[in-house]
């Protein structure tokens, strides 16, 4: 069994590029996240937190902030946790 809570805050805007005839957009954010409970050291630590920042493509050319595609990469440190995190998501 695991316990866990979690806080995440983002910013996007747009930037002056453009990709396939769409705006792309970056976005910054920043989150923490932890175990709580008997079993929260089962991996090793209790908390971590991360900070990126990431690009944004609309997958619809007329409707900017619709379905979007992201590419991001953060930065994850916490209590003997260090590391790199590359992503891929859509946002919808």
């Amino acid at each position: 069994t695991a316990n866990v809570w979690s806080l995440r805050a983002e910013y996007a805007a747009p930037s002056p590029w453009r990709a396939f005839e769409r705006p792309v957009g970056w976005v910054a954010f920043a989150g923490c996240a932890g175990f709580f409970g008997a079993n929260r050291d089962a991996l090793g630590f209790d908390t971590v937190a991360e900070v990126g920042a990431g690009l944004e493509l609309p997958l619809a050319a007329g409707k900017p902030r619709g379905e979007r595609l992201r590419l991001a990469a953060s930065y994850l440190a916490g209590p003997d946790v260090r590391g790199w995190t590359i992503g891929v998501g859509l946002a919808y």
